[in-house]
């Protein structure tokens, strides 16, 4: 008895029983099965078609026609509440929220209208296979909907994100999604989801509510940003350090500083920056994802640097004098 995806199961039935008759299955009779299919995932339903035959010989195999009945089981999954505002908050801080799912086209346009995804282009698994890496690329800049995908196909996906200079987060919660989950930069399940699926992500949500996704990425990028703090001001001041060293022992008779002051004065530095983990983070920061830049580390360290030097320079001489 095979069972799964309705374009599949349809495609090993050749026969229907129609009033205890059996008789083969016309094209006419299939264009309409279709078109309840379609009809039916218009309204956001996951479809999964059941076949069966009456005697089943040892050597059969599903993937041979012959199979007599199909049987549709609509499960209508509505959105939760939580995700909609989820994709909204991710959306206004720059996080491109993109679908890609085995179900079918017509179900994942449905559901993608109700949470909030305008663009409603669908590309299919089987399309992806007549597509070079290069065309994939460039559909992942321009759609968010890809249906219809095996497992291997969700993580190529991600790879070519990947590629573009993307950090990719996924989310899955099935056996199928694995292989994308490992792929991923981070990869997020949920609680109930299969042991092997949550083995294979860095994140499992233990609440029900999907907005703790948008504050993961903002956390995140408030780390992001006192860490980048931390590595700016600390380089600045040692490089001022360093120059100030120089130039004592070069221009001055005597030490002006013990190597015991030295560390005693390091000390006291690195406690000061202990209360850097919960600095506020302006808006503006927070609403696009910050990138490491070590340009920027280098021209605060050249300028605050010496800047840090010139004020040791000057104690030094008023010691001096």
């Amino acid at each position: 008895m095979p069972k799964g995806a309705f374009e599949e199961v349809l495609a090993t039935c050749s026969q229907v029983r129609l009033a205890d008759q059996i008789e083969p299955l016309t094209e006419v009779q299939k264009q309409n099965l279709v078109a309840v299919h379609d009809r039916l995932a218009q309204q956001g339903m996951r479809m999964l078609a059941v076949a069966y035959q009456d005697e089943l010989a040892e050597t059969a195999s599903i993937d041979r026609v012959g199979n007599q009945g199909l049987i549709f089981a609509g499960f209508l999954g509505p959105p939760k509440q939580s995700a909609i505002s989820a994709i909204q908050q991710l959306q206004a801080h720059q996080v491109a929220v993109k679908i890609l799912t085995g179900d079918s086209a017509l179900t994942t346009q449905q559901v993608a209208q109700k949470v909030g995804i305008q663009n409603l282009a669908v590309t299919t698994g089987e399309m992806l296979e007549t597509l070079t890496d290069a065309q994939v690329s460039e559909l992942l800049t321009e759609q968010a909907l890809f249906a219809k995908l095996a497992p291997l196909q969700k993580a190529r996906l991600i790879r070519l994100l990947q590629a573009q200079g993307e950090v990719v987060g996924f989310m899955g919660d099935g056996i199928n999604d694995t292989t994308a989950l490992k792929q991923a930069d981070v990869g997020i399940s949920v609680d109930n989801a299969a042991d092997l699926t949550k083995d294979a992500s860095d994140v499992i949500l233990l609440e029900k509510d999907l907005n703790v996704l948008e504050h993961g990425v903002l956390e995140g990028r408030r780390v992001f940003i006192n860490m980048y703090k931390y590595i700016r001001i600390t380089l600045a001041s040692n490089l001022g350090n360093v120059l100030s060293v120089l130039v004592a022992s070069i221009c001055l008779p005597f030490l002006p500083m013990l190597s015991l002051q030295i560390l005693v004065q390091n000390l006291l530095y690195d406690v000061a920056q202990l209360w850097l983990p919960w600095d506020r983070v302006a808006e503006d920061q927070l609403r696009q994802p910050t990138q490491w830049a070590t340009k920027g580390l280098l021209k605060s360290a050249f300028i605050l640097g010496p800047l840090s030097s010139m004020v040791d320079i000057l104690t030094f001489a008023i010691l001096w004098f």
